[in-house]
């Protein structure tokens, strides 16, 4: 890449102050419940778009979901508002009974029915697309700035990716240690990971250098990027499974939920303690970059606050998945309104928040609209069509919700060949959006094809056994 675009690309995306609050909860919430229930509403009720054929379902998922989630974050008011006509007209017109392919469990692979609650199969989905469609918008005009990064102290849409999909590792996470019955079981898995999460994000800078690529060097440092995040998150995670199998619930006895639940209220006070009163935030903000820890310290320093994150995510994964004969919504209901209470007393109290840091603030409020959005799918999907609650979304939901990190390397890579390819800066909207609906189709494609790629190698395997 030249240099002088380079520049200006980078100087493009920094800088930002965010936005407000009330701003974010509306345009984070309501992007991710609306498009859902706009793709529960055509699925559910449409006799004539849900066919076993592959390619109507699809273009369904695609239409339903991917097109109003993006256009509600380029355009909010009238996204919003023609999302919610949409829904309006479809709760009027479409027939009522539905037509959801029955597929009996056993006829299915494990990897289809990864969710044994389907609404979070789709709020994961939903953050998912969300977060790959803004990482490329967020280069071109069309896109709003109060959306992009923010620099030092503020919060924005795109602040909350990486919170939320490290919690959303959470919450799933709580769903594999019950299938499996015990964390130790967990640990292994995790730690087989942790060297291809690390070799994903070597590569990564070593594409960014042969490229010369515009990667804002306070977003994690100079070598440091989301996949070591994630590995570094990944690995303590395992530690931690085995000292909870290990030494704490032999001891104690306490639950799963309630284990995860004060490790991350001690993980997260902590962090928050050695930024303000041991210097760490100052070291973080002022300190050059003369050594290998230096040239990497927001990396560093906020994999520990993620891993706070991630361990709220356990907790409320426990509550979620565990089996005490109540369902998922209440349980869910029953811990929500302490969530909110203890959250919003942290961002009226604390300090700005902060994605370079992750202190305590920027962890409220991923968690809060994350636990919110989590809560109002699960209605949504409860209510939308009660006597079908219980199957499972298939095609772009599906592929994507299940192949996450791979979706989310695929759609670095799109990114990075096509800034590579084209001027974003000077595209106008409509080329923009075009541009951008082509690279979400791609992305999401891709998904499908590793889905049922991984699905055809699982039934082939079970035929030859």
């Amino acid at each position: 890449m030249d240099d002088s675009l380079r520049t200006d690309k980078v100087a493009f995306i920094s800088g930002h102050e965010g936005t407000t609050y009330l701003d974010l909860s509306i345009t984070a919430v309501g992007s991710i419940v609306l498009a859902a229930l706009l793709n529960l509403k055509c699925n559910y009720r449409s006799d004539f778009v849900w066919t076993p054929r592959i390619t109507k379902l699809v273009l369904v998922d695609f239409a339903s979901l991917v097109v109003p989630l993006c256009w509600i974050i380029l355009f909010p008011k009238s996204g919003i508002l023609f999302c919610s006509g949409v829904i309006l007209l479809a709760q009027i017109y479409l027939p009522q009974k539905s037509t959801w392919i029955r597929i009996s469990s056993t006829a299915v692979p494990p990897l289809l029915t990864k969710s044994a609650v389907p609404s979070l199969c789709l709020y994961r989905a939903t953050l998912t697309i969300l977060t790959c469609f803004s990482i490329l918008a967020v280069d071109f005009n069309v896109f709003p700035r109060h959306h992009a990064k923010t620099e030092l102290f503020g919060i924005s849409l795109m602040d909350l990716g990486t919170g939320s999909v490290i919690l959303s590792s959470g919450i799933f996470a709580g769903r594999h240690r019950r299938v499996q019955s015990a964390a130790r079981l967990m640990a292994p898995t995790m730690f087989r990971n942790v060297p291809v999460l690390v070799l994903l994000g070597s590569a990564r800078n070593v594409v960014v250098l042969l490229a010369n690529y515009n990667v804002p060097v306070g977003e994690y440092g100079t070598h440091w990027n989301f996949f070591i995040t994630l590995s570094v998150v990944t690995l303590l995670a395992g530690v931690t499974s085995i000292m909870y199998t290990a030494v704490v619930h032999p001891i104690t006895g306490s639950s799963e939920a309630a284990f995860y639940s004060g490790l991350a209220a001690a993980v997260a006070i902590t962090h928050e303690l050695m930024l303000t009163q041991c210097g760490l935030e100052e070291y973080v903000m002022m300190a050059p970059r003369d050594n290998l820890i230096a040239a990497n310290k927001e990396g560093i320093v906020s994999t520990l606050g993620y891993f706070a994150i991630y361990l709220v995510g356990c907790s409320l994964g426990c509550h979620i998945f565990q089996s005490n004969g109540t369902a998922p919504i209440a349980r869910v209901r029953s811990v929500l309104p302490r969530i909110t209470l203890v959250l919003a007393a942290v961002m009226l109290f604390s300090s700005s928040p902060s994605r370079k840091l992750v202190n305590v603030s920027y962890m409220a409020v991923v968690i809060l609209i994350n636990a919110i959005s989590v809560y109002g799918m699960m209605w949504i999907y409860r209510n939308v069509d009660a006597s079908q609650r219980g199957m499972h979304p298939l095609g772009i939901v599906q592929a994507v919700s299940t192949n996450q990190l791979y979706v989310f390397l695929i759609a670095n890579v799109l990114t990075g060949a096509f800034n590579l390819s084209f001027n974003s800066l000077r595209m106008e909207n409509g080329s923009a959006i075009a541009a951008l609906l082509v690279y979400m189709w791609i992305v999401c494609m891709s998904a499908v094809w590793i889905q049922y790629a991984r699905m055809y190698s699982v039934l082939t395997t079970n035929t030859l056994a």
